[in-house]
């Protein structure tokens, strides 16, 4: 990238710069579903992952790493994380409201 050569798709998921590669004009009908799934998860485990992803990036994996179990411990403590359990024993959809 840097240097400004050219590269495949093929070679850019081999070098993890993508994460799939699909065919020409289902680029968004994929992302849409992509960004469907993560919608149906849940909002504040979202939210925390790419605040630890952004911490990863701007500080490095150790501070990300060292962030996690004290985000762990107030995701566990959430309505939602009650939530997830009640909809899996019930083997139904969760209904997640970001609390």
């Amino acid at each position: 990238m840097l240097t400004g050569d050219e590269f495949s798709a093929a070679d850019a998921l081999r070098y993890n710069f993508v994460q799939e590669v699909v065919p020409t004009g289902q680029e968004l009908p994929r992302a849409i579903e992509i960004a469907q799934r993560i919608a149906r998860q849940a909002p504040l485990a979202v939210q925390a992952t790419m605040e630890n992803g952004r911490l990863a990036l701007s500080q490095g994996w150790r501070a990300a790493f060292a962030n996690i179990a004290a985000t762990q411990q107030w995701l566990y403590n959430s309505e939602d994380a009650a939530e997830g359990v009640r909809s899996f024993t019930e083997k139904r959809d969760a209904r997640f409201v970001g609390r």
